[in-house]
């Protein structure tokens, strides 16, 4: 089970336009929402993570190679502004990219081991890429540490 969560500070996931890709993230969010009304608001945190949970529950249950590449799709944006903070750096920096392209690797290689319950994709994302990077030592957080990370109400 995976809850939503606002990355707190957060600036959008990306941009969904009318390709192919964005035609699959809609129906994949309706999917999941089959009776509701609202559409799919990339913009809108909690659906963008809503969404990222529930393709990452469906590559770990069913081993959808589909829902891990929607999956990779809708947060990369994200991921790389989120890599760039942990690293100090510019979301265009290869170094952020190379930080996002291992974590998910790892992140797919693991497939199904997950964790019973996550709190958010952006969470567990946060938490991979951190443990991919060296020790910044004693006392000299990553530059995501703390109470960065708030809980939706």
């Amino acid at each position: 089970m995976c809850e939503p969560t606002v990355l707190a500070g957060g600036d959008g996931w990306g941009t969904v336009g009318d390709s192919l890709s964005s035609q699959r993230l809609r129906g994949a969010w309706k999917a999941l929402h089959p009776n509701a009304d609202d559409a799919f608001d990339i913009d809108d945190e909690l659906h963008a993570d809503e969404l990222a949970c529930h393709l990452l529950e469906r590559f770990r249950s069913a081993g959808d190679a589909e829902a891990f590449a929607l999956l990779f799709e809708l947060t990369r944006p994200r991921l790389l502004r989120l890599a760039a903070q942990l690293l100090d750096t510019t979301h265009d920096d290869d170094r952020a990219e190379a930080l996002v392209v291992t974590m998910m690797r790892a992140m797919h290689r693991d497939g199904r081991a997950a964790p019973p319950r996550l709190s958010g994709f952006s969470v567990l994302a946060v938490g991979r890429m951190r443990g991919l990077l060296p020790n910044p030592g004693p006392g000299r957080p990553h530059r995501l540490h703390g109470s960065l990370l708030a809980r939706s109400a």
